[in-house]
């Protein structure tokens, strides 16, 4: 079968974004936040590493398997966090958090992908009482 027509893919790739990346439009304060002359997403070196389109990697990633990393991670100082439409599927999250012992996995209700883009107060509130926790057990150690 031909392959579909780019304006096609293009509106699959929206669609596709709209609902598993960023599911609301970035805050003044997420905008402000922004450095001058940043150029944000580099798609040049997303293409070499995913490839053209999200449903079929094509790039340098595409046989990559990061999972046997997961038993070197210290699970004590490791968080694991998903939006609650991430691409990154929260299941999959979990998953991952349940193979390194003591790790913590947080779903921030409502985000997609980019949760700081969606939610960011929750985002903040998540991260600061994972911080938090780690400041204990530096204390207590």
């Amino acid at each position: 079968a031909p392959p579909p027509p780019k304006a096609a893919c293009a509106a699959a790739t929206d669609a596709f974004y709209a609902a598993f990346l960023t599911r609301e439009p970035p805050s003044p304060a997420h905008r402000a936040y922004r450095p001058p002359g940043d150029r944000g997403f580099n798609p040049r070196l997303y293409g070499a590493m995913w490839g053209p389109t999200e449903f079929s990697a094509t790039g340098t990633l595409k046989t990559y398997d990061g999972e046997p990393l997961l038993d070197r991670l210290d699970g004590r100082r490791t968080l694991f966090m998903v939006g609650q439409y991430d691409e990154a599927r929260p299941v999959t999250a979990e998953r991952f958090a349940r193979r390194v012992a003591g790790a913590e996995l947080a779903v921030v209700p409502g985000a997609g992908h980019a949760t700081f883009t969606d939610r960011p107060e929750e985002t903040v509130t998540v991260l600061r009482q994972w911080l938090r926790r780690q400041d204990r057990i530096v204390r207590s150690t």
